[in-house]
């Protein structure tokens, strides 16, 4: 078979876009936690505010992982995702336990949040704040617990990245991410 210059430059030009697309593509692999991005209809002055839903997306991630933006929500795997100010993230996954013993949530907020497990809350900071970080100290048998986190931005800078280690420990993990210690899957439907 013999190629002339036409087909072999629709043969480069085949690859090189099927390059293109599958590296701009994010495929999310081991997604274990399931968001609401709730977009308020109204302002939000607390974590206690009601939430008054204008729109709601949902998606799945691998981690509580938005890093802190100036303009825009984002996660690291999957990019923007066009939420600018006042929203909430509800965040929920089952862990299952396999080491018993006292465990250390970091919650780097910019603003306010609410960590429960099997629906007892363990910490909060209700208002808004620039990007911080309050550690819960949560005591974990060896047993499976659904794990939310309630966040919200009002406006201006934002940014939400959770933690977990065991207490003494210095290796820490973001929450969604799967370690000897707990592992992480989405809640069943």
């Amino acid at each position: 078979m013999t190629f002339n210059r036409a087909t072999v430059l629709v043969i480069i030009l085949s690859i090189i876009g099927i390059i293109i697309l599958f590296t701009s593509i994010r495929i999310p692999i081991g997604d274990t936690i399931t968001i609401s991005l709730i977009q308020q209809k109204g302002k939000i002055s607390t974590i206690d505010t009601p939430i008054k839903p204008e729109f709601t997306t949902n998606l799945s991630v691998s981690s509580l992982n938005f890093p802190s933006e100036n303009k825009m929500l984002h996660h690291k795997d999957i990019g923007r995702l066009g939420h600018k100010k006042e929203f909430f993230i509800k965040a929920t996954t089952l862990m299952d336990v396999k080491e018993k013993g006292v465990y250390l949530f970091d919650v780097l907020s910019d603003d306010g949040f609410r960590l429960t497990v099997n629906d007892q809350v363990f910490c909060e900071y209700k208002y808004t704040r620039p990007m911080r970080t309050t550690t819960c100290t949560i005591p974990l048998e060896k047993k499976e617990y659904r794990f939310e986190l309630l966040y919200f931005q009002k406006s201006g800078p934002m940014g939400l990245k959770v933690y977990y280690k065991k207490q003494n420990d210095t290796k820490t993990y973001f929450v969604g991410d799967s370690s000897a210690m707990i592992t992480f899957q989405e809640p069943k439907q």
